[in-house]
């Protein structure tokens, strides 16, 4: 996981979220309810614009995805979220679904396996009041790929000499990091096949010898 440069904002997105918000802020008064999944539209309007941002890959796994017509990630989940403080299951951030600052291209296996509506947040704090911004009190266990936390400094790998793999780790016991892990599934057993191709043809092969036998731990 790495930091995600999304770039400005495509103007075709405007118009849709102030004409999707009406709609669904009239969703609630009329039927006294959030709104449901399959009446939050329009979002993937920008799903090319995401894809090509993020160079074809997952924003969370680093995957390449051949076809932009994958999920359009929202970093704060539209319908519900599960902020693991107690709380239960909450109504969702539908008002930011059409905010490019919470858009992001995410493969399957991340979004819909692991991620689905979880939203850890940090105990004490407060979850976002409805139509309004972040941050306020909200203080998010997860690192937003696209965010101002480098993902870099909360998460490394460290070679498990036993088991012949890399593994993820919340960097110098970062919450951050091991939580953004958890919830992200990072630490499936397909990604760590992954990880240790990924090392050995493009990280080993710029290092002396010498060099990766002293180093353990790889960023």
């Amino acid at each position: 996981m790495i930091l995600v440069k999304r770039g400005k904002e495509p103007d075709k997105l405007e118009p849709v979220r102030l004409r999707e918000i009406a709609i669904l802020q009239g969703i609630m008064l009329m039927n006294k309810r959030a709104p449901l999944s399959d009446e939050i539209k329009g979002y993937r309007l920008v799903s090319e614009d995401i894809w090509l941002a993020q160079h074809h890959k997952c924003c969370y796994c680093e995957k390449k995805i051949e076809d932009y017509n994958n999920d359009v990630e929202h970093f704060r989940p539209k319908t519900a979220a599960n902020h693991e403080l107690g709380l239960g299951i909450l109504t969702g951030y539908w008002w930011l679904a059409f905010t490019w600052e919470n858009l992001l291209f995410a493969c399957d296996c991340c979004n819909r396996k692991h991620k689905k509506i979880k939203f850890p947040l940090a105990p004490g704090s407060i979850p976002l009041r409805q139509m309004k911004n972040p941050q306020g009190k909200e203080a998010p266990l997860l690192l937003d790929p696209a965010g101002k936390i480098n993902p870099v400094e909360h998460i490394q790998f460290m070679f498990d000499a036993n088991g012949k793999k890399w593994w993820p780790r919340g960097r110098a016991g970062s919450l951050l990091g091991a939580k953004t892990i958890e919830v992200c599934g990072l630490d499936r057993s397909s990604l760590l096949s992954l990880y240790g191709d990924h090392v050995k043809s493009l990280v080993i092969v710029h290092l002396p010898p010498t060099n990766f036998s002293k180093t353990p731990n790889m960023a």
